[in-house]
Formats: structure tokens, sequence, C-alpha cells
């Protein structure tokens, strides 16, 4: 059985929450990953 460690994503890409979807849309294709974590006060939230 694979550890949490082994398959999780170490350098997670953030976005300030009052950013709009186009905003993400781009980050997205510029940095050719498929989630963003959303953050506001630089805390995850969704």
């Amino acid at each position: 059985m694979a550890h949490v460690r082994d398959i999780m994503q170490k350098n997670v890409i953030t976005i300030e929450h009052d950013k709009t979807v186009h905003d993400a849309a781009i980050m997205l294709k510029e940095k050719e990953i498929s989630f963003l974590v959303i953050i506001r006060d630089e805390k995850p939230i969704g």
C-alpha cells in the first residue's frame, strides 16, 4: 500500500480567493498544472 508522502504534491501552487476564474485559468495553463489551492490570509480554504 502506498503512503501519502509517496504520492502527495510537495510544491503546491496557490491562488488568492479574490482572483477571478480567468486568472486561475491562466495560471493553470502557464504552470501546466491541473489544480490550485485557494487561500485567504495564507490559509487554504478550497
